[in-house]
């Protein structure tokens, strides 16, 4: 039996699929990627989605392969080095393998209901069913977790940190008050593990852009923090975006382990919004 195949029907679901699914992973991570490259990454996953057609993958090359592509999209769409990139991948397929489930026990108990066979459903149609009820809920999602973010000031940020661009959440707190001692400069606090590793790698190798900060904390606990200068700093308010200028980030062991946010952003980066 001859057996038509559409490649550009299998690239536009999985477009679709997958850009849901790095969406929803985002917001599970808070890792603060963009657009773009989640529309990039979608392209990719709906690009490998059409390999096996000619392949004809099966058994463990296709398991293989579909946790390459898992982690090739983890790492187009958020970045980060092979330990991030391995945990976000295994995250990716964790959500893809809940909703997958949602939907196929949905799909199954609707068509039982009706008294349906699955024989007689489009493949069509339940593509279409599956991208419906997953497009609704991540809207749902995204639009709650908006309206949470909103109320506690989390906010998108993107910089340049030796040479790499990072994507990543700021918490903005009044309560910081810190600042570069030499140039006066506004102090942002990194909570993240993988950031703070990150700087001081950077530090080992570029020591002359090393910044030392003298803080003091509720309790009586002080010390000195070490950091370096960020360039590039940008943040994504519902206003716009915001370039601020110099700043310096510092690693905050104390507040490592976060999972909201990956940085808590000085009160002098958005003066006029912190107003209304």
């Amino acid at each position: 039996m001859k057996q038509t195949v559409y490649l550009d029907l299998i690239f536009l679901v999985n477009f679709t699929m997958d850009y849901l699914l790095l969406t929803l992973t985002e917001r599970f991570l808070k890792s603060g990627a963009g657009c773009g490259r989640r529309l990039a990454a979608s392209a990719a996953g709906g690009a490998a989605a059409c390999i096996p057609v000619f392949l004809r993958l099966q058994g463990i090359a296709a398991v293989a392969g579909l946790l390459a592509c898992a982690w090739l999209l983890a790492w187009m769409a958020f970045g980060g080095d092979g330990r991030t990139v391995l945990h976000r991948g295994t995250v990716l397929l964790a959500v893809a393998f809940v909703l997958g489930g949602m939907i196929s026990g949905f799909g199954t108990a609707l068509l039982g209901q009706w008294g349906i066979r699955e024989s007689r459903l489009s493949l069509s149609a339940a593509g279409l069913a599956a991208v419906t009820a997953a497009g609704t809920g991540c809207i749902l999602f995204v639009r709650s977790r908006r309206q949470e973010n909103r109320k506690r000031r989390i906010y998108p940020v993107k910089f340049h940190l030796f040479g790499r661009e990072v994507h990543c959440r700021g918490l903005l707190d009044t309560g910081n008050c810190l600042y570069e001692p030499f140039g006066g400069r506004p102090v942002v606090l990194l909570t993240d593990r993988a950031l703070i590793s990150a700087v001081r790698e950077g530090l080992k190798a570029e020591p002359q852009k090393s910044r030392f900060v003298p803080f003091r904390s509720v309790g009586n606990r002080e010390g000195i923090l070490e950091g370096t200068e960020l360039s590039g700093l940008a943040l994504f308010l519902p206003q716009g975006e915001v370039r601020p200028g110099r700043v310096v980030a510092v690693c905050a062991d104390f507040e490592a382990g976060r999972t909201e946010y990956q940085m808590i952003l000085h009160p002098d980066l958005l003066p006029d919004f912190i107003s209304e």
